[in-house]
């Protein structure tokens, strides 16, 4: 169909330690610890995957889309020597825009529907100077936009 578009794109990442890490500091802990061979590589998110599917028609003469985002990152750990893990997630993002005029657009969104809370990155603990914090993904937004061609 003519109206309806679809995209999708998996990769997986096989990212891991050919021989022992160095030895290193745990900055929480002080401790020395080292990964061993076969560890995953911190950040690397084994699989990743991203869909959207855009549906574009008119409504009452005005062209109208609806588009659906969904994303997908598994669980990875955030470094070699804290290895503390940071799950999988999904993502879910919806859009609808219509053209008001040949200059004017407007759009509605809701991103992260689900208002699914995940971390996405650690700020390690440092030992006397401040706790552990995680970075969680943007909490659900919906807005509106208004755009002006000139």
């Amino acid at each position: 169909n003519d109206h309806v578009r679809l995209s999708s794109s998996l990769s997986y990442n096989d990212a891991e330690l050919d021989s022992d890490s160095p030895m290193i500091t745990n900055i929480e802990t002080g401790l020395m610890t080292f990964a061993p061979a076969g560890s995953q590589l911190p950040g690397s998110r084994r699989w990743q995957m991203s869909n959207v599917i855009t549906i574009s028609n008119e409504i009452g003469g005005l062209p109208v889309s609806f588009s659906a985002t969904h994303q997908y990152a598994s669980s990875t750990i955030t470094d070699f020597a804290v290895q503390a893990e940071l799950g999988s997630y999904n993502l879910v993002d919806l859009r609808l825009d219509i053209a008001i005029s040949d200059t004017v657009n407007a759009g509605l969104f809701i991103n992260n529907v689900a208002d699914n809370r995940e971390a996405v990155l650690l700020n390690p603990a440092v030992a006397g100077f401040g706790p552990r914090q995680f970075i969680i993904n943007r909490p659900r937004t919906v807005g509106l936009n208004l755009s002006i061609g000139f």
